[in-house]
């Protein structure tokens, strides 16, 4: 049986921030673009969070819609565990995200996965493609993903930066709250639309990316 063929978007953190991870599936066959999102927060902090931010972190944690890892920082052991698991099931094109921190959590992988790692540089110009991509596969029904309403809540928390040129990208500064897994998976289409050109209306425009 054929593995089905996905980007993985990953946006670390240390302490405050989530950490995600969203995994990407291109149209194959006949189905379409198709997306799930995993997050990791820190255990010790995790009530104060709930507290102050009125967010139920530990009923997502029950339900499985986000992992708690002990300790006040998310062990990234924890996350190359999870990434082992996805090449496993799946074929992995590629493994895209912020530089911060990447290398040191591709250095605790085995040579096949470090192979495959991208840094989307997070700006104007490595991310705004990505954006209009989902964007318009939001608005036309062209993407599908499981129901996660710790994914839900990021996704409702971006806030977003234009410039005149009608780039944009997530602003994490005016942000309301957590958006990593939503970084993620514009990391992950990123990755996609420069690499899967058929598939994306920008080879069409011409336009250059990352």
């Amino acid at each position: 049986m054929l593995k089905r063929e996905c980007y993985v978007g990953i946006d670390l953190s240390s302490t405050t921030d989530l950490t995600a991870i969203t995994t990407l599936f291109p149209p194959q066959g006949n189905e379409g673009w198709r997306f799930f999102v995993d997050a990791w927060i820190p255990e010790d902090n995790m009530k104060e969070r709930e507290n102050r931010d009125h967010v139920p972190f530990s009923r997502w944690v029950k339900a499985g819609h986000i992992h708690a890892t002990p300790g006040n920082v998310v062990d990234f052991g924890y996350l190359a565990n999870h990434i082992e698991k996805l090449s496993m099931d799946y074929k992995v094109k590629y493994f895209c995200g912020d530089p911060w921190h990447l290398e040191v959590l591709r250095q605790m992988l085995k040579s096949e996965e470090q192979n495959k790692f991208i840094q989307i540089p997070q700006t104007m110009a490595g991310m705004s493609p990505a954006m209009h991509e989902l964007e318009k596969l939001f608005m036309n029904g062209g993407i599908s993903h499981e129901a996660n309403p710790m994914g839900r809540w990021t996704f409702g928390n971006v806030i977003v930066a234009t410039d005149g040129n009608e780039n944009k990208k997530p602003h994490k500064q005016k942000s309301i709250d957590r958006i990593d897994p939503i970084c993620a998976l514009i990391d992950a289409m990123a990755a996609a639309i420069k690499l899967e050109p058929k598939k994306s209306v920008y080879e069409d425009r011409g336009l250059r990316v990352i």
